[in-house]
């Protein structure tokens, strides 16, 4: 893979046989990396609501165990994650930067041990691995790590 910037600051990315993948995203000059907190919510809150909830609402609550007080939709989902935040449960970096009116988040990875987060994805080979030792590579990339990752 490599990886570059276009005169326009636009960031490029070419993958295996030439695949070109364009981030929509100028360059964002200073951020910061924040843990999702109550404090940092409405940072969330504001940057999932500009894409209508990620997937059409989901609030990325499908990876979480389902509980009795989840109630399915938008509304639902918002208040379910918004929940899980409080309560410690749902875990994700945030990438925060001075914006217009003060910080926005631009960006943000959800993180958890496999039990908080039984439906991500490459769980299958998370647990095939989870007992090797790690080899090259920075952590956050290797499934050894002890959690499971979705970027956004």
């Amino acid at each position: 893979m490599v990886a570059g910037r276009a005169p326009d600051g636009i960031g490029i990315q070419v993958t295996g046989s030439g695949t070109v993948g364009v981030m929509a995203t100028q360059d964002p000059g200073s951020t910061t990396i924040k843990p999702l907190t109550p404090d940092t919510w409405n940072l969330f809150a504001a940057l999932v609501e500009q894409h209508n909830g990620i997937f059409g609402g989901c609030w990325c609550v499908k990876f979480h165990p389902e509980r009795a007080d989840h109630v399915p939709g938008y509304d639902g989902n918002r208040a379910f994650k918004k929940c899980m935040v409080e309560e410690g449960i749902a875990h994700a970096a945030l990438v925060v930067r001075d914006g217009e009116d003060g910080e926005e988040a631009i960006a943000w990875a959800e993180y958890g041990t496999p039990a908080e987060l039984p439906d991500i994805h490459h769980s299958k080979q998370y647990l095939q691995e989870q007992d090797l030792e790690p080899t090259t590579g920075s952590p956050a990339s290797s499934s050894t790590s002890g959690s499971a990752s979705m970027v956004w």
